[in-house]
């Protein structure tokens, strides 16, 4: 099923001619009240739930649930053992349905109910006979188990996904579909990429550089420009995080040289928001390459990196994006304190943390709440300011106990020692690492 129109275009006649489809289906259901058992009253069922989805753009909750309830019906007499190619079309389909509107409410369950509909369907669509929608169905399937994957048994439903985009390179060759190729090898580097923050770093981010490198034969410079700045955005991000199990100094390089390529792509004129993740991720990289090596020099190009974005990636407009680079400049600020310029940095760290919170309220996005106010407080004890330490700490810990924070106890340690008046905290960086973006 493919969408012919956005909704956001009320004058496409596309979709206009689309808004009337559901009536002309509804009336010729009525007219065949009396053939609900055969297929024609199937067909129209199936025709009025593709119709729904592609209305979906707009009222999108309301237009699933319509899809979802036509299919279903077709289903009554679409079976498996009557007529199994229909069965598995509809599946598929009612499957795509649940996905989307995993989007919108109940992501685990509507993900859940769109494996089984894509696990039925490939009880027809098997490889031998059906190659193609053996190859589209089971690409739909590795989209809902990563997506499955952000909520529940990661490593489990990565392996999945990872299965699943193999199998998709079955019959995705280089020779034959080369685009499909280069997506599917994006999709399983990710999967990959992912699954290194639980097991295996150093090997599936190696498989995840491989995948993207793969992608990247047909995803050119010169054919599919966004393509390609996209994965080198990608294989950028997997060369910064293997640079944290070997080779350090020559993966940030690496990782560095796929972000600037990314950039010849990513203008601020013609991708602003592309170019401000890109300015991001290397305001990331040259503050761990600082970790490295010349300190001070790369903490003043992750600054430099971090505020580039930050035109881009303003309250008003990216608020979400703000404050996770407010965070993340904050780090660079309050690390630049050991270098050089002591008391105006770390006020410029805590007055970076103070913006990250107009966003991360402890209402909203309490987690996101607890990690800042603890940079905040860090900073604040680093410049004697034990009060107000005591403080953002005080407001914190109950949210942070609330949310069951895995660094709880470090900073109930924390609290405790700033109570006390201790003028020395040995600060662990690892509590305070910027988030990825």
């Amino acid at each position: 099923m493919d969408k012919i129109a956005s909704a956001s275009d009320i004058n496409n006649p596309n979709y206009l001619y689309m808004e009337r489809l559901p009536q002309f289906y509804l009336r010729g259901l009525e007219l065949m009240k009396d053939k609900e058992g055969q297929s024609e009253y199937a067909n129209y069922q199936n025709s009025l739930g593709t119709t729904y989805w592609k209305l979906s753009d707009r009222e999108k909750e309301t237009n699933l649930k319509q899809a979802i309830n036509a299919f279903s019906e077709a289903l009554k007499v679409r079976t498996f053992e009557k007529f199994p190619k229909d069965y598995a079309q509809t599946q598929n389909n009612l499957g795509i349905a649940y996905w989307d509107l995993s989007y919108v409410r109940e992501k685990e369950e509507n993900l859940k109910h769109a494996i089984k509909c894509y696990d039925e369907a490939l009880k027809v669509y098997n490889f031998e006979q059906f190659p193609q929608e053996y190859a589209r169905t089971r690409n739909n399937l590795g989209f809902a188990y990563r997506d499955l994957s952000e909520i529940r048994d990661k490593e489990t439903n990565l392996k999945h996904t990872i299965n699943a985009c193999n199998e998709v390179l079955k019959v995705y060759t280089i020779e034959q579909f080369p685009y499909d190729y280069a997506l599917t090898n994006k999709n399983l580097g990710n999967a990959y990429w992912s699954l290194s923050e639980v097991r295996g770093k150093e090997v599936n981010l190696e498989c995840a550089i491989e995948c993207y490198n793969e992608a990247l034969k047909d995803r050119t410079f010169e054919q599919f420009p966004y393509d390609y700045a996209q994965t080198m955005n990608n294989t950028g991000n997997a060369f910064r995080d293997l640079s944290e199990v070997k080779d350090k100094e020559v993966n940030f390089k690496r990782a560095i040289e796929c972000y600037n390529e990314a950039l010849r792509v990513y203008t601020p004129k013609e991708f602003p928001q592309d170019y401000a993740r890109i300015q991001a991720n290397l305001g990331i990289t040259y503050w761990r390459l600082s970790e490295a090596g010349n300190k001070e020099a790369n903490l003043e190009r992750a600054i430099e990196y971090y505020n580039k974005a930050l035109r881009i990636r303003t309250f008003e407009q990216f608020p979400y994006d703000y404050a996770r680079t407010q965070n993340n400049l904050g780090i660079a600020y309050r690390d630049s304190s050991y270098v050089r310029e002591k008391e105006e940095n770390l006020n410029r760290a805590i007055n970076a943390y103070k913006e990250a919170l107009k966003v991360y309220t402890k209402e909203v996005l309490p987690y996101y709440f607890v990690g800042t106010s603890y940079n905040l407080a860090m900073a604040l004890s680093m410049r004697g300011d034990k009060a107000g330490a005591v403080k953002v700490m005080e407001e914190m810990l109950p949210v942070a106990e609330e949310v069951g924070h895995p660094k709880l106890e470090e900073y109930r340690r924390f609290y405790e020692k700033e109570q006390k008046g201790l003028q020395t905290f040995i600060i662990d960086k690892s509590a305070s690492t910027p988030l990825i973006i």
